[in-house]
């Protein structure tokens, strides 16, 4: 398991430090792009990566000769499942200037939030802030915070299953629909769909129209299929279906072909609509989605050079 702890100490080591170099712009790639910084000062509340950095440049000629010191860096982390980490803590920040003329002696609370990204872990949120000397002794962050996190991985968790449907249909996309295939653990056939002629619909009755073909046939899908299977729009008119356990070809070419029937009746006196066709193929555990994608497109090929709004299955 990650330690957050030592990350986030090792990051005040390098943030507080005057050196140059690339260490500190190693930690500065930590912050997502969006990452929300918010520091003692009034005007310290940054919106992105960006501005920080911004900030961090202008900070460092003012800071001349000052070499701040710390100690008491303490700090503990809460997982809040898995993807984000919590941490909060403190750490006492000091230096004096020969002359006197500079003072600095601060206790510093601070929270970091960790979460998860296809490229690794990175901060998303920072607040430092100094403590109120109004506050008891051992409360080292406002007894409401817990609720602001708790708020946050909500939203983190909306965002990741945005991140994760298809924009107009609602279904999985397709890299949702790839990192379940590979979470997989058994065998099963996977049945790639194409809607016939579908320029012919949108040319004949506009893009609007044919967006909202799109929408129903996404929800015929997803009623066709048991909780099990995994349903997704893989871009345009394509669609994937993957039915987990199902092994034999019979079978197979018995669901396709309810599909279609599924389809065909959805039309129910609708003056737009299509129909598809479906090509399958068998996915064994061995093989990965890629190859057997190759071979369903070879059969949906088979099945629309016979006859359009049919299917074809190995």
């Amino acid at each position: 398991m990650v330690d957050f702890c030592e990350l986030t100490k090792y990051f005040w080591k390098v943030y507080l430090s005057s050196e140059e170099g690339d260490t500190k712009e190693t930690i500065l790639e930590w912050l997502a792009p969006q990452c929300v910084i918010i520091g003692t000062g009034a005007h310290e509340f940054h919106l992105n990566r960006d501005e920080f950095i911004k900030t961090i440049k202008s900070e460092e000629s003012e800071r001349k000769n000052i070499r701040f010191q710390f100690d008491d860096v303490w700090c503990k982390q809460i997982l809040l499942g898995d993807e984000s980490c919590f941490v909060y803590g403190k750490i006492h920040i000091w230096w004096e200037s020969d002359d006197k003329s500079v003072c600095i002696d601060m206790d510093s609370r601070f929270t970091f939030i960790y979460h998860r990204f296809d490229d690794g872990w990175k901060v998303v949120h920072v607040h430092q802030s100094l403590s109120n000397k109004e506050q008891s002794d051992g409360e080292y962050y406002p007894k409401n915070l817990i609720e602001k996190v708790q708020e946050y991985k909500a939203r983190a968790d909306e965002i990741a299953e945005m991140a994760n449907k298809d924009a107009l249909t609602g279904i999985n996309n397709y890299r949702a629909f790839r990192e379940q295939f590979n979470k997989r653990d058994t065998s099963g056939y996977l049945f790639i769909l194409d809607i016939d002629k579908f320029k012919d619909v949108n040319d004949n009755y506009g893009h609007a129209m044919g967006n909202i073909v799109l929408i129903r046939m996404a929800e015929i899908m997803s009623l066709s299929v048991k909780d099990t299977d995994l349903v997704c729009r893989m871009g345009g008119d394509e669609f994937l279906i993957y039915c987990n356990g199902m092994n034999d070809r019979s079978e197979a070419v018995e669901f396709a072909q309810h599909i279609i029937q599924n389809i065909n009746d959805g039309k129910a006196g609708k003056e737009c609509w299509a129909t598809v066709s479906i090509g399958g193929a068998y996915a064994p555990m061995n093989e990965n989605l890629e190859e057997i994608l190759e071979r369903a497109d070879k059969e949906l090929y088979n099945a629309k050079r016979l006859h359009r709004g049919d299917c074809s299955v190995s």
